[in-house]
This record gives structure tokens, sequence and C-alpha cells, in this order.
């Protein structure tokens, strides 16, 4: 039976640019530049240590940043909508046999209150792991 992993921010919830706005508001509190949302697409092509780099974030003040916009998105996931519309593919890769699964960085109770509001609760397992920079390896296990 195929089993298919899907990444949660940016695949299935359209989370970039509520991230954006939320450290944003913290930038001047900790020391690292603003995001303008016209600089999305390129930040989309970024891995997370650019993403960093380009902002000024120490990886000292990582875990504290992360742990406030964490914080501020548990506020905000209801209100999000799916990336795209997904639940017609979803229905016909479950009818077909394959087993869906959700990869994801942010909180299982965020990923399941989103698939709960947007009516996707066709997965049959989130993972939710702190790995910011090692999905690659959480998937080969």
């Amino acid at each position: 039976m195929p089993t298919i992993v899907f990444d949660f921010d940016g695949t299935i919830a359209d989370t970039l640019s509520v991230v954006i706005k939320i450290a944003n508001r913290f930038a001047d509190d900790y020391g690292y530049h603003k995001i303008p949302l016209s600089d999305l697409p390129k930040l989309r092509e970024k891995k997370p240590s650019a993403i960093l780099r380009h902002l000024g974030i120490s990886i000292f003040r990582l875990p504290i940043v992360a742990r406030k916009i964490r914080f501020e998105m548990n506020k905000e996931i209801v209100h999000l909508q799916a990336a795209v519309n997904l639940r017609n593919t979803l229905v016909a890769l479950k009818e077909s046999g394959c087993v869906l699964g959700i990869l994801t960085t942010n909180s299982r109770e965020n990923v399941m209150a989103f698939l709960k509001n947007n009516n996707l609760e066709l997965f049959d397992f989130v993972y939710s792991g702190r790995a910011v920079f090692g999905k690659s390896r959480l998937l080969k296990k």
C-alpha cells in the first residue's frame, strides 16, 4: 500500500504569510530584520538556515523567537485556509488505497484543528517534530 507524506506548512496550509506577519511584530524586540511581504516569493526558495542569516536571527535566539511565533500561530490556525483545493485529490488518493500522512514542525494540535476547520480530516497519521532543519532525515525513518 503506497504511503504519501505531505508537508503541512506551505503545502497543505497557507501559513507562510501569517508566520511572516507574526515574526515582523517581534522583529524590533529581538533585533532582526522585518520581512516585506513582497519578499515572500524569494524566501520560499531559500532553506531555513539561509532565511535566518538573511534576517539576522542568531541560532541562539531562534528558540525564543520560534516559541513566540508558535504561541501566536496557535491563535491564528483556526483562520487559515488550505494552500490549494486538496480535498478532491485527497479523497481520490484514499479511494485508490493510499495511506496519507503529514510531516510537520507545527504542533499536532494546530494541524488537527486546521484539518477539521477545512474539512480535510482524511489523513492516517500526523507526525509532528521539532527538527526544523531535518525533515529529510525524518522521512528516511
